[in-house]
């Protein structure tokens, strides 16, 4: 799939750049710049706009769990689906 410049500059401004750098690290994709790429450089910049495509729009994730920031309980993923229901005496 063809990386769509213009829904790349919507997707950007509400992306978290830093937290996205640490997954980036982690999963081991090759590295982001130090800040978002402005409009003009994801034009200019093909690489970066590719794998920019690849990382927000094409990753998913098959096994393991996503923490919550605020209280760290871990929510499974199984088969590419989130259990995000609460066990009951969490609730």
């Amino acid at each position: 799939m063809a990386p769509n410049a213009k829904l790349l500059e919507n997707i950007l401004p509400r992306v978290d750049w830093e937290a996205l750098r640490t997954i980036v690290g982690e999963l081991g994709f090759p590295s982001l710049p130090p800040s978002a790429p402005t409009p003009s450089a994801l034009a200019s910049d093909e690489k970066l706009s590719s794998e920019l495509h690849t990382l927000l729009l094409e990753t998913q994730i098959s096994e393991g769990g996503l923490v919550c920031a605020n209280c760290g309980h871990e929510y499974k993923v199984k088969e590419g689906i989130a259990n995000f229901l609460l066990p009951n005496h969490l609730v």
